[in-house]
């Protein structure tokens, strides 16, 4: 069975250094893919990356950071909730993370990014 057969079940999980890389393909109501904002009304499925940062030798003990179709949506910390979001590789869109139980951490803003742009290019 070649990768390409096996596509939605499959996944990565990777440990360097106390570092988990998990990867899947997660299933979306619109062409946003978890994000907020407009998107088209299609089932769209998109990469799902989550990096787990467990090492005791740094300050981001038991952070996962999630990437949904290539951008980064959240942080959170890895607790019993969310390791229940990993064992059915469902991970919460941004655009309703904050209803969910998950413990965020930091949650991406596209406000924030064009600022940080702009007083980037000013100086």
């Amino acid at each position: 069975m070649s990768l390409s057969d096996n596509y939605n079940q499959f996944h990565i999980e990777k440990i360097i250094n106390d570092t988990s890389i998990f990867q899947w393909i997660q299933t979306w109501g619109s062409t946003a893919c978890g994000f907020p904002g407009m998107g088209g009304a299609a089932m769209t499925s998109a990469e799902c990356v989550v990096v787990e940062f467990n090492s005791m030798y740094t300050t981001y003990l038991g952070i996962a950071c999630v990437y949904h179709n290539g951008r980064f949506a959240y942080s959170c910390k890895i607790d019993d909730e969310y390791k229940e979001f990993v064992k059915v590789r469902r991970m919460p869109g941004q655009s309703n993370v904050k209803r969910s139980k998950l413990n965020l951490i930091n949650v991406h803003k596209r406000d924030e990014v064009k600022k940080f742009k702009d007083e980037r290019e000013a100086s």
